[in-house]
């Protein structure tokens, strides 16, 4: 069994590249003064799973350091910063996964491969809106309503990771 966490803090409150908010060419209300640059954020990982011989590999020379494997991901952005500010655009929010794939070592390498598929997505609606062709009775643009098609970023469903680790 394993397990591992990561949290990525970074002190710095924006990127200075345009955002999507920028980029859309049309004039904003005061409420997305804020986001026209992107923010730079804080970021999670957390990987539970098993790693596990496949029957009828132990026996076989090349293929003895051949295993399964099976983990949960939970990664994410907050939607505040654990240190300085949380200016700027952000789509705070998670994904969930289960990948199953499989580890093999040999001497001093290790593979790692594995496919992660999405089941679970949440993201803060609130905090990700861009402005919409609406108005309010005040006259300042409304956001847009929320769009899961659009308003995930590029999370795939799923995807492939391959890892090589090498220890000295």
């Amino acid at each position: 069994m394993f397990a591992s966490a990561n949290y990525l803090a970074n002190p710095r409150n924006q990127n200075g590249t345009n955002s999507v908010i920028a980029s859309e060419g049309v004039p904003i209300g005061p409420q997305f003064a804020n986001s026209l640059t992107n923010s730079v954020t804080d970021s999670y990982v957390v990987q539970v799973g098993d790693s596990f011989r496949l029957p009828g590999t132990w026996d076989k020379p090349k293929l003895r350091g051949l295993r399964g494997r099976v983990a949960f991901n939970w990664e994410g952005i907050p939607s505040h910063d654990l240190i300085g500010k949380s200016d700027g655009y952000r789509q705070p929010g998670y994904i969930m996964s289960i990948a199953p794939g499989f580890t093999y070592a040999s001497g001093r390498n290790l593979l790692i491969a594995e496919v992660p598929i999405v089941f679970s997505r949440y993201i803060n609606a609130g905090k990700s809106a861009v402005e919409g062709p609406g108005q309010s009775s005040n006259g300042t643009l409304t956001a847009a309503p929320f769009n899961p098609a659009t308003n995930f970023g590029l999370v795939p469903a799923v995807a492939i990771s391959l890892r090589c680790v090498r220890t000295f």
